[in-house]
């Protein structure tokens, strides 16, 4: 759907898109592997060696869930 601004608006919606852009950068790319690999779990450059592993430590599976460092027993509740 088009939303129309005044011409005086341009640059201010310009400049939020640009940000917005920015800011989505990272769920982007994540949505485009999905979409190449719909059958597997999008892992971080960090976990990426533990693919293919066939048991994971708790440590492990907290660091592949969680986006930020929390406690090392998080994934168990």
């Amino acid at each position: 759907m088009v939303k129309w601004i005044v011409p005086s608006m341009r640059s201010v919606v310009e400049e939020a898109l640009r940000k917005i852009r920015v800011v989505t950068d990272e769920a982007r790319a994540v949505a485009l592997w999905y979409e190449a690999n719909p059958e597997k779990i999008y892992l971080s450059e960090e976990t990426e060696h533990l693919r293919g592993k066939e048991l994971l430590s708790m440590e492990e599976l907290t660091n592949i869930l969680f986006a930020e460092p929390v406690g090392r027993m998080a994934a168990r509740s």
